[in-house]
């Protein structure tokens, strides 16, 4: 199974978890706080683990805004998170708010920390648009911002 199918199975696999009675759409029943939350720790823990394996999340037409920069498509966000200078990362989510979309999507506001290496923590603000594609959510839109303490 390529890892595309893995990470929609995942989400099915956690929908099924949360609501055994799920019917196709966007976790029909199960509140979307809980699959925002469910969403954010594998996302987060497949970045810290292996940011090359961040693809599978993102529809093909995905874009990323990163500290203003946009890439397109999940090859390009994947080539921008492994760019980044740094060999070891930890994400820790301070506060999330979460809402379902008109599109039957779920649009995620994440405030958090950001370690890397041996730099200092710095806050982080991330903008997730979850969007159904037939059986699964993928990301369509991603926006991240550095909080700087300047």
């Amino acid at each position: 199974m390529d890892q595309r199918r893995q990470a929609a199975f995942l989400i099915l696999f956690i929908c099924l978890m949360l609501d055994p009675r799920f019917d196709v759409g966007v976790c029909q029943g199960t509140p979307i706080e809980s699959i925002a939350t469910t969403f954010l720790t594998n996302y987060f823990n497949t970045f810290d683990s292996s940011r090359a394996n961040v693809g599978p999340f993102y529809h093909a037409d995905a874009q990323l805004t990163f500290e203003g920069q946009l890439f397109s498509g999940p090859q390009a966000i994947v080539a921008k998170f492994t760019s980044l200078p740094f060999q070891k990362i930890q994400h820790s989510i301070t506060t999330m708010d979460s809402q379902a979309t008109v599109d039957g999507g779920i649009t995620i506001l994440v405030v958090g920390k950001i370690k890397t290496d041996d730099d200092p923590i710095h806050g982080f603000t991330q903008t997730f648009h979850l969007k159904q594609v037939g059986d699964s959510l993928l990301v369509v839109n991603d926006l991240f911002r550095l909080i700087l303490n300047n």
